[in-house]
């Protein structure tokens, strides 16, 4: 996978803490915001429809942690903007899909090896 759609798939997401990663490898915050305006905007022209917006992350499959994130993408549900969002219902969805991880979903989001590159991000910034 290119370094370019790499990127794209993990800006996508759109996990702030991905961000992040992406600014402590290139040092610049300013080039990764472009590059999600870029990218959110292609995303918008060319994933209109449920069905595209389906087709696009299962062929970009992400990590089960970053299943919310594609819930939000797709269903326009804002979760990420509430403090209590039930994703159960959604994640359902996606399995129906044919997406893979979502029984993962909580676990993984509580994987020690994701809390602990998010301090040490959090000590690099």
């Amino acid at each position: 996978m290119s370094l370019l759609r790499s990127m794209g798939r993990c800006l996508h997401i759109g996990f702030i803490n991905q961000i992040h990663i992406l600014t402590v490898l290139f040092g610049d915050m300013e080039v990764v915001m472009n590059f999600v305006t870029v990218f959110n905007i292609w995303f918008e022209e060319n994933c209109q429809t449920t069905d595209k917006r389906i087709a696009y992350f299962k062929k970009y499959n992400p990590p089960p942690r970053w299943l919310a994130s594609v819930v939000d993408s797709i269903w326009e549900t804002e979760g990420w903007n509430e403090p209590f969002f039930d994703y159960t219902p959604y994640l359902k969805k996606l399995e129906e899909y044919g997406f893979i991880g979502t029984s993962e979903y909580e676990k993984d989001l509580n994987d020690q090896k994701w809390l602990d590159k998010e301090n040490d991000m959090n000590r690099a910034l």
